[in-house]
Parts: structure tokens; C-alpha cells; sequence
């Protein structure tokens, strides 16, 4: 048995990754450590920059140096072949939509986000609108999305804090789409649906994506966006560092690294000696720092406080692209040869002594993320009282009277720990308010089994299946336990019914004028079936396929007024 894993590239926790698998299964099988620490893709100077993140990276032996670039964002040309990466969305689009409007062709890469802004537009763009109003609508519909999290967050809520942190993120890219889409005038959530599918090109000169996205693939040449939003602070310090890391490992030979507005003229800049480079920039530093709608950032070791979101700047987000020529590139210079690649030391048999936590917040980088995770596990009796220190702790910081320090017992603690894995064990039942509600059955199932089958359908074509899944994903979130209540017989139809449309035979040559392609379902097979459209508008489509008439809606292609049903008919989507 051979098992390959890279806990410095554990990026998806959210979807139940676990960089501790992989010690457990050696524990448990007593499996020889074999490192891979040698990278054969990128050259020594990212691996150099890659090392301030994880030093269990090396460089091959003779392998190029490479190319590192800094640039200001914003003056940054791009060309065919180019791939550029963010931590967030909202930057791809506005990198996107630049793009587009000086005539590079584009692709964002996964079409999940598409769907989910396509979603997002039909719920906060109801109506035509102005571009006077975007910035209003799309305030409204983040508040009305948003509230019930605000207060989870406030209490240190993990989940709820990385779905505002998402969900900002989105309503920031739907806030371009609908200025985008009104600048001639009058938008529709339409419109924005027709300029998400320009998006997303196969054949497009220059790719975009997310990090998390492009985890396992490389390129020649990477530009990433922004590093100085990284670490997020609203996100696991760890786990932001995985994120980094492989942001910084995806070029195998140029890595241009975008800055913003603020960060460019502060001389930040991301280097193997962590030292803070000036910018070669010979205009003035007001001439830098003159957009008003750059906002000072808070340290990183420091949390976002929430505020309204009538209060957020939207277009502090990410910095306006310009059509200024690209500034000269500097090239850091290395003092130090390449670290010698020495054999890696075995893990100690102990865990390192556990200190007391400083009295004000450290600003010097946590342990190596690597060797964290494989220094062996304490006793449970060690980790069940570290556990109640950390409780005492937080109890102190919060609380004007001292908490005493409990006193635990074997005995209590092996009670707590089987009354734990019972709860585990047990299916717990989530609220779930959709008119196709998946967690209202009596089946038991797994909840990293239900992830792995509801992040299948997210591709899926059809925009209200794809919605179904991505808001069944939202509410899995929540899931307390390990198991979670839902009905079986209600995701093998939309299982089921995703399938059969996919494989369905499409009808051959183009529609004729006036005419659309329509999905029926007959005796559980899908058929596309030519509708003739007898009338068109904003918020209606009526279309006649044979003797049936139908209305659909034509945003989301559903039947007009009916909830999303896996088996209903539906407007053949454009891919």
C-alpha cells in the first residue's frame, strides 16, 4: 500500500480535507515515511520564496533559476498563454471584464461561480435597473442573505465567518457584473447571465482562477494577484499558508507577483529574506496614493471586524485596473546559495513542551506547518487538559471573573469522550426551508459522502440544479454531527435526473428563428424536443413543444413559478 499526500497543500478543510490523515494512516498502519521534498517544476528562485511558507521544500539539483517578478497590479499587460491566479473571485472579475474590454479573450476557470452569480443576479436584480442602483440592490440582497450569519460570527462561528467571507466576495463580483451590465443605460439580470457565458472561453488567450482551483496543475507563466491580501484574516492561519504555498508553486518559469495600490506604494513586497523592498516607482507618493477608495489594511495577525454592510466600500476590494504602460520588473537579488539538501531528521518519539500563550499577540511566524503535523499526537489525557487550559484561557479574556481551572478525572474524561463519539455518531437534523428540501428525510448519511456527491452536481449545466446543490452544500455546513438526516429517494432523482440530460442526444443542426431546445422528461428518459417560442419577454418565455404549452423563466430555464423538480421540463442550457 502506497499513500501520497502533501500536508503543506491542504487547502480544502472546508470540504472535510484532513492534513492529519495522513499521520493517523501512518500510526495506524505503521507505514515508512518516504519524503518528497525535491520540487522538479519550479525553478530555485520560487522555491527560495516557497520556503518563507514551508521549508520542507528543495530545489533539483541544477535546476534554472527562473524568473520573479513585482509588479503594480494595475499597469500590469497580459499575453496569450498567461494564467492568473487570486485568492478571491472579485479580483478575476475585475481582471476579467479589463480584459474583455480591451479585446483579450477570457476564461474563469470552473463554472461553479458562474452559477452561483447567475443565481445571485436573479435574486438581487429582480427588476431593470440603473448603474445609480447597484451598489443599493446589491447592499439590500447581501443584508437580507447575510443577517442571520452576522451574529454566529460574532461569536467566533467558523462556518458562518468563511460564508460572509465568500459571500462578500460574491456580492463584490455581482457589484462589477451589474455596473458592467448598466453602463449603456438600463441592465437585466440577463445581461449579466450573457456576460458571465463570455467569460468562460475553452479557447481563450489568457486563463484566470482561483488558487484553490488551480491546486495540482502548472504553467509557464503565473501572475498572482494581490499576495499582500494573504493570509486572509478571516480564515485559518494555517490552512492560508497552504493556500499561499501553492500559489507559489504553480509557475515552472515566471512568477510576476501583482501588488495593490496601497501595498505597491508601501514598498511591500513578498521575498525569500522577507525583507521590504522600495518601490521603483520615480513618481511621488501622492501621486501612488491618490484613489480615495483605497483603504489602509489591518495587520495580519489582526481579524476583520464585521461592520454593516452599508459601510463597506465595495471597490476597496480590489484596485482599478488603468491602461498605464507596465513599470520596469525588479528582479531580487539572493545573498545566500540555495539551503544544502540535507535528509530529513526523524520525528521525535515526544511532542515538544507546550508553553504558556504570550500576553500580547505575536508577529513572529507559527512553526513550519509540515512539521507540525507530523510530530506525533500527545496522550488523550494530555490533550483533554491542554484542552481545559484553552478554555480556562479564552474564559479569562472574555470574562471580568476568573474562571477556575477544572480538574479532570479519568474517569470523566473517558465519559466525555464516549458521549462525544455518540453525539458524532448520531444523525443530526438541519433546517432546510426549500420547496425541494433535501435534509427532511429519515435516511442517515455521511457528511463528507453527501459533500462528495452534491460537489458533482455543482458542474452540472442545468443553472437550478447546480443552485440546488451549491445551497444544499451551504446547509451541510452546518451539520454538528458526522451524519446528517436527509432523503435518500430525493438526491437520487436529481442524481438521476442530472444524468440523463447529460447524455442526452442533442438535436442535430441549429434552432430555427423563434425556436428553443427544450429538456422533457418521458418514462424517466430525457429528449430534447424543438419548442417554438410564441412569446418573449423580461420575465417570461412561452414556448409550444408539440401539444404542450409551457412558460418558462427565462433566467434560470425552470418552469415560470414552480420550484426547481429534478424531472420537470427545462430550457436546454447554452455550454
Amino acid at each position: 500500500m502506497i499513500a501520497v499526500g502533501d500536508p503543506a497543500q491542504a487547502i480544502y478543510s472546508y470540504a472535510g480535507a484532513d492534513p492529519r490523515g495522513m499521520w493517523r494512516l501512518t500510526e495506524r498502519i505503521g507505514a515508512t515515511e518516504l519524503p518528497l521534498s525535491v520540487s522538479w517544476r519550479c525553478p530555485a528562485l520560487h522555491v527560495e520564496l516557497a520556503r518563507t511558507v514551508n521549508t520542507f521544500i528543495e530545489s533539483a539539483p541544477g535546476a534554472p533559476r527562473g524568473t520573479l517578478e513585482h509588479h503594480f497590479a494595475d499597469e500590469l499587460s497580459y499575453q496569450a498563454g498567461d494564467v492568473i491566479l487570486s485568492r478571491l473571485n472579485s479580483p478575476l472579475i475585475r481582471a476579467a471584464l479589463h480584459l474583455m474590454t480591451s479585446g483579450t479573450s477570457v476564461n474563469i476557470r470552473g463554472r461553479d461561480l458562474a452559477t452561483r452569480l447567475e443565481a445571485a443576479a436573479a435574486e438581487a436584480f429582480p427588476k431593470p435597473f440603473v448603474l445609480d442602483s447597484v451598489k443599493e440592490l446589491v447592499n439590500v440582497f447581501y443584508e437580507k442573505r447575510a443577517k442571520p450569519f452576522i451574529e454566529k460570527a460574532k461569536t467566533g462561528d467558523p462556518e458562518a465567518k468563511k460564508f460572509l467571507t465568500d459571500f462578500k466576495d460574491i456580492c463584490s463580483c455581482l457589484r462589477l457584473l451589474g455596473q458592467q451590465a448598466a453602463e449603456q443605460g438600463v441592465g437585466t439580470a440577463q445581461q449579466i447571465a450573457t456576460l458571465l457565458r463570455s467569460l468562460y472561453r475553452e479557447d481563450a488567450d489568457v486563463l484566470l482562477s482561483t488558487i484553490h482551483r488551480a491546486k495540482g496543475l502548472e504553467w509557464d507563466r503565473v501572475t498572482l494577484l494581490y499576495p499582500e491580501l494573504m493570509p486572509l484574516p478571516s480564515g485559518n492561519y494555517e490552512e492560508e499558508q497552504c493556500v499561499l504555498f501553492v500559489a507559489l508553486t504553480r509557475s515552472k518559469d515566471t512568477l510576476r507577483l501583482a501588488y495593490g495600490k496601497e501595498a505597491w506604494a508601501n514598498g511591500e513586497r513578498l521575498t525569500a529574506d522577507k525583507k521590504i523592498r522600495t518601490p521603483p516607482s520615480a513618481e511621488p507618493l501622492e501621486e501612488l496614493l491618490e484613489d480615495p477608495l483605497e483603504t489602509p489594511r489591518l495587520p495580519l495577525a489582526m481579524a476583520a471586524p464585521l461592520v454593516p454592510l452599508s459601510d463597506v466600500d465595495w471597490d476597496a476590494v480590489t484596485p482599478h485596473p488603468t491602461s498605464a504602460p507596465p513599470t520596469p520588473v525588479i528582479r531580487p537579488t539572493v545573498a545566500t546559495p540555495p539551503p544544502a539538501r540535507v535528509a530529513r531528521t526523524p520525528t521525535p518519539s515526544t511532542p515538544p513542551p507546550v508553553t504558556a500563550a504570550p500576553a500580547s499577540i505575536s508577529q513572529t511566524p507559527p512553526t513550519p506547518i509540515h512539521t507540525r503535523i507530523f510530530h506525533p499526537r500527545p496522550p488523550r489525557d494530555e490533550e483533554e487538559e491542554l484542552g481545559h487550559q484553552m478554555l480556562h484561557a479564552l474564559s479569562s479574556l472574555t470574562l471580568s471573573t476568573p474562571v477556575p481551572v477544572p480538574t479532570p478525572s479519568p474517569e470523566r474524561g473517558l465519559a466525555d469522550h464516549a458521549r462525544k463519539v455518540r453525539q458524532l455518531g448520531q444523525s443530526s437534523r438541519l433546517d432546510d426551508p426549500r420547496p425541494t428540501p433535501l435534509f427532511h428525510g429519515q435516511d442517515s448519511g455521511s457528511v463528507s459522502e453527501l459533500r462528495l456527491r452534491l460537489d458533482a452536481l455543482t458542474d452540472n449545466a442545468r443553472p437550478a440544479l447546480r443552485e440546488w446543490a451549491a445551497s444544499s452544500l451551504v446547509l451541510l455546513r452546518g451539520a454538528p454531527t458526522h451524519r446528517v438526516a436527509y432523503d435518500a429517494a430525493v438526491l437520487d432523482d436529481v442524481e438521476r435526473a442530472a444524468r440523463l440530460a447529460r447524455v442526452c442526444l442533442p438535436l442535430p443542426g441549429r434552432p430555427a428563428p423563434k425556436s428553443v431546445r427544450v429538456i422533457v422528461f418521458k418514462d424517466r428518459v430525457a429528449w430534447e424536443k424543438l419548442g417554438k417560442v410564441t412569446h418573449s419577454g423580461i420575465t417570461s418565455l412561452s414556448v409550444t413543444v408539440g401539444s404542450e404549452k409551457y412558460k418558462f423563466d427565462p433566467r434560470s430555464g425552470e418552469l415560470l413559478g414552480q420550484s426547481f423538480t429534478p424531472f420537470a421540463p427545462h430550457l436546454r442550457p447554452l455550454t
